[in-house]
């Protein structure tokens, strides 16, 4: 699951709000609000700061409301 789909997924699915999905992904709240939106934005991988067991912990938290 990329970085768009997880926002789009964590706002629409789990009830994350902006602030918190911006915090989680490390891009800004307006970048998260163009990307629940729909519209093309530039969410590649900016942020290689975390790996891919950090966004599965976060995948975990959000599908059990941790």
């Amino acid at each position: 699951m990329d970085q768009y789909e997880m926002i789009r997924t964590g706002c629409r699915v789990y009830g994350q709000n902006i602030s918190e999905m911006a915090r989680m992904t490390g891009h800004s709240r307006n970048t998260v609000k163009k990307a629940i939106r729909g519209e093309p934005c530039d969410i590649g991988d900016v942020h290689k700061k975390q790996n891919n067991s950090s966004w599965r912990k976060q995948i975990f938290i959000l599908k059990h409301g941790i």
